[in-house]
């Protein structure tokens, strides 16, 4: 877990004797808290009070299982993310809210983006220390990763710390709303105890800026109060109001001000809460995210220069080309019938004209061009010889398919999905036999669980969901036979 989230998380099971903390780096660092659930469904919506997308409320649900997130946001009642603009000033990011607020609105017409086209549902992540975001669940193009810590992107709502937050900014990674210039000295601030109108405050104080949390130690000793304080006085804080569910104390709301203002400029409300419900997830994955065959993931920074979902995990450009002109395997059929509609074709003339033919052969002698100066050798697609013999994974199916007797359609899915799923295999132990020619044993260590996660969420979840599928599609005819 990352130093922040253990800084500010640990005050609240901390009891506090002395008024000097000391270095939260160094003093609390090891100090992670422990939830008193397991599972949790929060409902809750994001009120933009003001600014470009005023009067807009998102609707979201966040499910937290073993201390991982998972967030949907599915915006308004009309699916809308954005009321003005989506494509923002070139230099927005650099711009201070001062200068924003300067921006005529002919100025950001020039931005302007049909907001019938940024409608539908959003999904964030926070799992195994990653921080997932995906633009669409509906159209999976394109997310961004990385670690918790540096991620780009916004990261989902933690309900345990959101009241130690003092400001909202779509585009923070960090979990307290900062820039991320102020956020970055935080890690090394000095903690102080005291009283404040009559309430227990705990102050983080780094160079010349300083957070002041107020608590109601009444109320579980959540926060009620986060103030950023400075050079000039006081920037951001927000109030928030908590309530009793379920014997949890957490947020009925969290309202976000800028300076001095009267008004909020953002109000988080929780609507619903359960815990520990037999019907929560048990465990969040990386499918919940909503990623497909295909779908492009940035990296902090362009490190990597992103990365390609393969079912399982992330893989290069490279692998990914290999993968689909190479084994033709090709992306997740969300993913061409985005590309099709944007090139006004059919489906079956897009994988025709893009994956076929001459296009697809001149990628071909290129990708077989770089793999023998890069490894001396032909690439797998083109040295793999397919066995008539059957392996362990084509028996699995035809026990599989002996056992649950599908229709054709279902049958024929089946095989699909062996196809595929074999298809990664077969370009992953490739790896395997590199790295073992390298002796490189944490690279074989890794491509060797990868083949048991392609194995498991490649093919025999999807069979198993296959199954499911058939068999409730089949109760539900039965019971609206007539008698």
């Amino acid at each position: 877990m990352h130093s922040c989230y253990v800084l500010v998380t640990s005050l609240l099971t901390s009891v506090v004797a002395d008024s000097t903390l000391g270095s939260g780096s160094e003093t609390l660092r090891d100090l992670i808290p422990k939830l008193d659930f397991r599972t949790a469904q929060i409902e809750w919506t994001l009120t933009h009070v003001g600014g470009f997308d005023k009067g807009l409320a998102q609707r979201h649900v966040t499910h937290i299982a073993n201390a991982d997130i998972l967030e949907f946001n599915s915006g308004d009642a009309a699916g809308l993310q954005e009321y003005r603009f989506r494509s923002y000033p070139p230099d927005w990011l650099f711009m201070s809210h001062e200068e924003r607020a300067k921006l005529s609105p002919e100025e950001l017409n020039e931005y302007a983006f049909p907001r019938e086209k940024d409608a539908g549902t959003r999904s964030s992540m926070l799992l195994e220390g990653q921080a997932w975001k995906l633009d669409s669940v509906e159209f999976p193009l394109v997310g961004s990763v990385g670690p918790r810590e540096r991620s780009d992107v916004q990261i989902p709502i933690d309900f345990s710390i959101i009241g130690f937050a003092p400001a909202h900014r779509l585009e923070a990674a960090n979990p307290l709303g900062l820039e991320k210039h102020d956020y970055e000295g935080f890690v090394s601030a000095r903690f102080e105890t005291g009283f404040e109108d009559a309430r227990r405050t705990v102050t983080a104080a780094w160079g010349e800026n300083r957070i002041v949390w107020s608590f109601d130690d009444r109320r579980g000793r959540q926060p009620i109060k986060a103030r950023f304080v400075g050079a000039q006085g006081t920037v951001e804080f927000s109030e928030t109001v908590l309530q009793h569910l379920d014997g949890k104390w957490i947020p009925e709301s969290v309202r976000f001000y800028r300076e001095t203002a009267d008004a909020p400029y953002r109000i988080l409300e929780v609507s619903k809460a359960t815990f520990d419900q037999p019907w929560h997830k048990k465990e969040i994955t990386h499918d919940d995210l909503g990623a497909v065959f295909g779908t492009y993931f940035s990296t902090p920074d362009g490190q990597t220069g992103g990365m390609n979902w393969d079912g399982t995990s992330l893989i290069s450009d490279h692998e990914f080309f290999d993968l689909v002109y190479g084994f033709g395997l090709l992306p997740d059929q969300k993913i061409l019938e985005y590309w099709a509609k944007n090139t006004g074709k059919t489906v079956d003339q897009y994988i025709k004209d893009r994956f076929q033919g001459n296009h697809a052969a001149v990628v071909r002698r290129w990708l077989q061009e770089n793999h023998v100066e890069a490894h001396g050798e032909e690439p797998p697609w083109i040295t793999l010889k397919n066995s008539k013999e059957k392996d362990p994974w084509d028996l699995y199916v035809d026990e599989f398919l002996k056992k649950h007797e599908l229709p054709q359609p279902g049958v024929e899915r089946a095989k699909k999905l062996l196809e595929e799923a074999k298809k990664l295999r077969d370009a992953n132990r490739h790896r395997v036999r590199k790295a073992e020619r390298e002796g490189d044993r944490k690279t074989i260590e890794r491509y060797k669980e990868r083949e048991e996660r392609i194995y498991r969420e490649r093919l025999v979840d999807p069979l198993d969901q296959l199954a499911a599928t058939i068999v409730k599609e089949n109760r539900d005819r039965q019971d609206k036979a007539p008698d």
